[in-house]
């Protein structure tokens, strides 16, 4: 039997208390995750950065932007006048979404609330490393509301997918490629829409100016480079720092004294055997090559050559010396298909600040921000460059 969809005010109402419930009872929350495999130090901080990202205001606003030029929010639900002279819309919704999510705890949850704010039925396929925390959401979303249109599933994908107007999956590019393999062949307009968040990296910029204070402004890279074991889109694997050579050389300490310092914060100081291998062996190459700081898991390495965005091992960054926008963009090697976010300082303004963003955007990067906030996008990003919902809906509209 099908459930009738809320109007849009109820399905906003039903998200603020659905939010609201993951922090209310936080430390069950926290125990989720903790139980997916996460040390709890970093769990609690990590929710506490992605608090931000959830915020429901800024997801409602920045919907209704994205929908605006066919009405907004309101054309959700009934016809509305878009242009006021002639044209009304009407935006028809999917009916059901499937969401694969990777195995970074709420990696997966904004494309969740804007599947619910357009009213679809939505079905969850975690990682096996987030099974637990999938199931704290399923409990708390049908405790707030019995029935609301949300499903987990568990196991391979299962013919169902098929017939799912939309599929929207975070994971590495094989899997993504596998599950286009799968459902068959499908366009961009076909169905399903299958949408895919695949392989991404992260990185920062330095602007010195020969006064901030080198220690204060690598704890606060730390955070971007520790949380969640440096796996996310949003972790950065590498520095360009522009300023004198003596600087740098003492930023690279001070960053390497940062992140093992923030590996004990947030309890992130254990590897398995694999890790530990492929870290013993990343190190003692890196030690051969170049400068390297740091005694914890992680390190900063010295690097005379372009970033190409490999993962070198856990925490671990390299430092590149760049002179001005132009030659940052030389250092940036990596398919601008790949870039993600760029953790930006300078104390410039005007002109001198948007020409280093300007280079930044041209170069791939979908979102710039502050030092330390690289893992806390606010609710409006749009998710890997490209709109949230526009290739989930369909408009129809009627000429006057």
């Amino acid at each position: 039997m099908s459930v009738k969809v809320p109007p849009f005010q109820e399905r906003v109402a039903f998200l603020r208390e659905l939010v609201a419930g993951l922090f209310e009872s936080f430390d069950e929350t926290v125990r989720a995750v903790v139980a997916d495999g996460w040390p709890e130090p970093m769990v609690r901080a990590g929710f506490a950065m992605h608090r931000q990202s959830w915020e429901v205001d800024g997801i409602i606003e920045a919907l209704d932007r994205e929908l605006h030029g066919f009405g907004g929010v309101k054309a959700l639900d009934r016809f509305t006048d878009a242009r006021q002279d002639y044209i009304g819309a009407r935006i028809i919704a999917p009916e059901r979404i499937v969401h694969v999510w990777p195995a970074l705890p709420g990696a997966g949850l904004s494309p969740v609330f804007y599947g619910w704010l357009l009213g679809a039925k939505q079905t969850v396929r975690p990682s096996s490393r987030g099974e637990y925390f999938a199931h704290h959401l399923h409990h708390l979303w049908h405790d707030v509301q019995h029935g609301a249109r949300l499903s987990v599933e568990f196991g391979s994908p299962n013919a169902t997918w098929r017939d799912a107007d939309a599929i929207v999956i975070s994971g590495a590019d094989d899997t993504i490629q596998a599950l286009r393999d799968f459902v068959g062949a499908s366009t961009h307009r076909g169905r399903p829409t299958i949408i895919g968040y695949g392989h991404r990296v992260s990185f920062a910029t330095i602007v010195d100016d020969g006064e901030v204070e080198l220690a204060q402004l690598a704890r606060a890279l730390s955070m971007d480079i520790v949380l969640w074991h440096q796996l996310g889109c949003f972790s950065a694997r590498a520095v360009m720092f522009c300023g004198a050579r003596t600087r740098l050389l003492a930023f690279g300490e001070a960053l390497g004294e940062a992140i093992a310092a923030r590996e004990h914060e947030l309890g992130a100081r254990r590897l398995d055997e694999a890790q530990l291998a492929r870290r013993a062996q990343a190190r003692g190459v890196a030690q051969f090559l170049s400068n390297i700081w740091g005694d914890g898991l992680g390190w900063v390495q010295l690097s005379h050559s372009p970033w190409r965005g490999a993962e070198i091992s856990a925490h671990a960054v390299s430092l590149h010396h760049v002179d001005s926008p132009e030659g940052l963009r030389q250092q940036l090697k990596v398919p601008s298909c790949q870039l993600q976010g760029a953790a930006l300082w300078t104390r410039a303004a005007g002109p001198q600040r948007r020409a280093w963003c300007e280079v930044l955007a041209r170069a791939g990067v979908t979102r710039i921000c502050e030092v330390g906030m690289l893992q806390a996008p606010a609710p409006g990003w749009a998710h890997d460059g490209w709109p949230n919902v526009m290739d989930l809906v369909r408009v129809t509209m009627e000429d006057g």
